[in-house]
């Protein structure tokens, strides 16, 4: 029983973990391509050619976007106008990661996800839009600005938000709208690349410039993301520390059973302590059993999630006749070896210490004390 338990222990502190990994690294990966990039530049004067040749960087591109209010016909809301002066941007695999422009009807570029166009705006592609952007004025900090736009192309991200809040023009229609004093180069950085060691070199280059690496620009998200992954971990620990009380309840329970034995041996001259050894030996062997079969059977279910959550879809689709969110998303399980190691570390070493605590309070009596029993 107690093998099982620490099985199901750190199945669960492996799986929960892996699978958070899996959504954070997903989410952030998608804020990073769409959003934030590696790094986003700004400052006077900056050419993305001059940052393409900085060692670290892959790609660089320069980009404006302003706040904006479209309407149509049917409704109008609020969203964030961005354009590229190199349009290659779209053809970037970091970016078709997790965005494709779907459709194109025209030269000129205005792309509204389907999400807003159809369900919101009740577009067409070829739609007449009017779009309202606040610009730098002569008198006034910002004024608004009112152009029509022709619904020109249609996009797909794996962002909901971003495909509810985002829209892209060309760049000769949005970049006089913008602050012409600032320039915007969002910069994504070599596989494996050391993001500090490009930042330094940016800011030699470029000393006034402000330099917001994704972790900055992403922070909200980011940080709650940390906040629920250690929430959980805490949790877990706790059915944990439950599991390892009742190995001591377990311990001192075996060591009442055999206390006619012990005391046996401790007349014959062994001492406490070699007593106590023994019985954190023999935990410390249950508890390598468990952590080894947990943590075997957690990577084999890993490998193999897909098909466990299917049947999972299957059984509730059994019961309830109607499918579950196990069937419809993928689950990406993504395993860091020092949290692996160190969710191993603390199974084991809690079992261990615990057996050891149940083991001592269990031989707190005298030989004599056990004998009279």
């Amino acid at each position: 029983m107690t093998i099982a338990g620490l099985c199901v222990a750190l199945m669960a502190l492996v799986l929960v973990i892996g699978v958070m990994n899996g959504l954070q690294s997903s989410q952030l990966r998608t804020a990073r391509n769409l959003k934030s990039f590696d790094l986003i530049i700004q400052g006077e004067g900056l050419d993305e050619q001059d940052f393409r040749l900085i060692k670290g960087v892959d790609k660089a591109y320069e980009f404006c976007s302003a706040g904006a209010m479209i309407a149509s016909s049917s409704q109008s809301l609020s969203l964030d106008a961005r354009a590229f002066k190199d349009e290659s941007y779209f053809e970037d695999p970091r970016v078709m990661e997790d965005l494709v422009l779907a459709y194109r009807e025209s030269d000129e570029l205005f792309a509204l996800s389907q999400s807003i166009a159809y369900k919101s705006l009740r577009l067409n592609l070829g739609s007449q839009v009017s779009l309202t952007v606040l610009r730098a004025g002569a008198k006034m900090t910002l004024v608004p600005y009112t152009m029509s736009l022709e619904y020109s192309s249609a996009f797909a991200s794996s962002s909901a938000d971003f495909n509810s809040t985002a829209a892209f023009m060309d760049w000769e229609r949005l970049r006089p709208l913008t602050d012409q004093g600032t320039s915007s180069i969002g910069i994504f950085l070599e596989k494996d690349k050391d993001q500090e060691s490009v930042i330094q070199s940016v800011r030699q280059a470029y000393p006034e410039a402000r330099i917001t690496p994704w972790q900055e620009a992403n922070a909200l998200v980011y940080s709650a993301m940390m906040l629920e992954k250690s929430i959980t971990f805490i949790f877990l620990l706790f059915i944990l520390l439950i599991i390892a009380l009742s190995l001591k309840k377990s311990t001192a329970r075996l060591i009442e059973a055999k206390r006619k034995e012990t005391a046996i041996m401790l007349a014959f001259g062994l001492r406490k302590s070699q007593c106590i050894m023994a019985y954190v030996i023999s935990g410390s062997i249950i508890a390598f059993i468990g952590t080894s079969l947990g943590l075997g059977i957690s990577l084999l279910l890993a490998r193999n999630m897909d098909a466990v959550f299917a049947v999972i879809d299957a059984v509730i689709s059994a019961f309830t006749g109607n499918g579950s969110i196990f069937g419809y998303y993928s689950f990406n399980i993504l395993l860091k070896a020092g949290e692996v190691a160190l969710a191993v570390l603390v199974v084991f070493s809690s079992s261990v210490i615990f057996t050891a605590l149940g083991a001592v309070k269990a031989l707190k009596p005298s030989l004599m004390e056990v004998l009279d029993e």
